[in-house]
């Protein structure tokens, strides 16, 4: 016979689920979570300091990018490859160096993507400036024509008549040539002027030594517009003491001369 009130047959007891078993599985977890220590949630959410090579490596990669530029408007000239040397050669030094110290210690810093793209733009435009430097000097000066610096034929003396033995030599000769032209009232169609060795003579007021002016006559109907721009010039060298623009006594003459 059936015990009423079983609800089963074979007498065996009818089991019940208690809605209150799971919860004490969900106070372990609650515990849990509030026993996390500090140190626990810092390795869970772990923080990389930037590196500082290698901002510096990308900067200076940049900064050799915008630079490239220039060094085709101005004259290739020892400034200009010096900072072609040292600003890559930052860039290289630096981006290097984060390469290094984010490889040895990747869990504390970040950034090498930073260092490599600092070190590869360092490299491809500095080689682009000094090919672009190289290929300007082998090409600028015209076939029959000596390569003249100011400091071959500069006096150590200001105003006076002191000419190097050099100058002597190429009194006479077709040379190339390149300076900064002395500002005139003229801006335009300008036909003579005054070629200076540096800027800093002729862009600040000052007067320029007697042996760092040329004074220059263009060949017809060859004329130029006033820059402050580097100028190249290829003419026929003579000396001879007179008068030039500005009422500058000059010694130095080029004739004949072309812009290049």
């Amino acid at each position: 016979n059936q015990s009423p009130g079983n609800g089963t047959s074979g007498g065996s007891p009818t089991s019940t689920v208690d809605s209150g078993a799971s919860k004490p599985s969900a106070r372990k977890m609650s515990s849990a979570e509030d026993d996390l220590t500090p140190e626990d949630a810092n390795e869970e959410y772990q923080y990389l300091e930037l590196n500082w090579p290698a901002v510096g490596s990308l900067v200076a990669g940049l900064a050799t990018m915008a630079s490239f530029p220039l060094a085709m408007l101005a004259n290739p000239s020892t400034a200009s490859v010096l900072m072609y040397a040292l600003i890559p050669a930052v860039g290289l030094v630096t981006g290097v160096r984060g390469v290094l110290q984010i490889r040895r210690h990747p869990e504390q810093f970040t950034g090498i993507r930073m260092a490599w793209s600092g070190i590869l733009l360092s490299i491809a435009w500095a080689l682009g400036g000094w090919s672009y430097m190289g290929w300007v000097y082998a090409t600028e000066v015209p076939e029959g024509y000596v390569r003249v610096q100011y400091t071959e034929i500069t006096s150590p003396v200001k105003n006076v008549i002191a000419i190097p033995e050099r100058a002597m030599e190429l009194n006479g000769q077709l040379i190339f040539v390149k300076g900064y032209a002395y500002p005139v009232d003229q801006k335009t169609g300008i036909r003579q002027f005054l070629l200076c060795r540096d800027n800093g003579d002729c862009c600040f007021g000052g007067t320029p030594k007697l042996t760092h002016m040329i004074f220059v006559r263009l060949k017809e109907p060859e004329t130029v517009d006033y820059s402050p721009r580097i100028h190249k010039l290829a003419g026929r060298f003579r000396l001879e003491l007179g008068r030039g623009l500005n009422q500058f006594e000059v010694v130095y003459h080029l004739d004949e001369a072309e812009c290049r």
